[in-house]
């Protein structure tokens, strides 16, 4: 608008000037009004091009703005599932032979255990907790046995925080239609914290334990059951 009205007008207008008014000018001054008509028209048509482009760059931002604030927002656990007192723990080294294989790594192990988790404006949550125990033994530091039945494990975070390779077709095994709602995943990550445990790795173990007979060991001086030491629930263990 600024072009056609303002810059045509001022146009005509100093042209129809110069041509009424130049019975005695040159040609040298008619060269310089119409140069600094041509400025003026470039200078209005600058200033339009430079509307128009901030126009365009607003509206393309509120549509990312629409577009972020429509997308689905991942929801989360914030904090560990438990709480341990930090007095009921103890600490030794794990024994027995790795007899079962970790998904996400690929490694074996005595147990294993995954955090994924996505990012969030000013934290990180936690999508999906999952761990499992093959059966192992540890040797405390006071000497005892614990034994850790096959099943449910929880570790305490840790581990390498990275993409593994197995991490997708694991969630398929979670949720067959992982695959197909690639765009909308039912389990959305952006990290992966995962934590594999092996013979000889030193360990703590949280919660209560309590002693029951070892069925796997041979009976003692007079029949006497040998004793181990078990947790209590789901045992919660952390890497040292």
């Amino acid at each position: 608008r600024l072009a056609r009205a303002g810059g045509a007008g001022a146009a005509s207008g100093g042209i129809g000037e110069i041509l009424g008014g130049c019975q005695g000018c040159d040609a040298l001054s008619l060269g310089g009004e119409l140069g600094e008509i041509v400025g003026a028209i470039v200078i209005i048509l600058a200033v339009a091009l430079v509307a128009v482009l901030l126009v365009w760059a607003i509206g393309k931002l509120i549509a990312y703005v629409h577009r972020k604030r429509s997308e689905p927002k991942p929801h989360g656990a914030l904090l560990p599932p438990t709480r341990r007192p930090a007095e009921r723990r103890v600490r030794g080294v794990v024994l027995g032979d790795t007899a079962g294989v970790s998904p996400l790594t690929a490694e074996p192990c005595v147990a294993w255990a995954a955090e994924l988790t996505c990012k969030r404006w000013f934290n990180r949550q936690v999508m999906l907790r999952d761990g499992e125990s093959f059966g192992f033994d540890i040797r405390l530091d006071d000497g005892r046995l614990a034994r850790v039945p096959p099943g449910m494990l929880r570790l305490h975070r840790g581990g390498e925080e990275q993409r593994y390779v197995e991490v997708d077709s694991y969630l398929e095994t979670i949720d067959p239609s992982y695959a197909r709602d690639a765009d909308e995943p039912a389990i959305p990550y952006d990290e992966v914290g995962a934590v594999d445990l092996r013979p000889g790795d030193r360990v703590e173990v949280f919660g209560e334990l309590h002693v029951a007979a070892d069925p796997e060991a041979a009976q003692t001086y007079r029949g006497t059951a040998a004793l181990v030491l078990r947790p209590t629930d789901v045992p919660l263990i952390r890497r040292v």
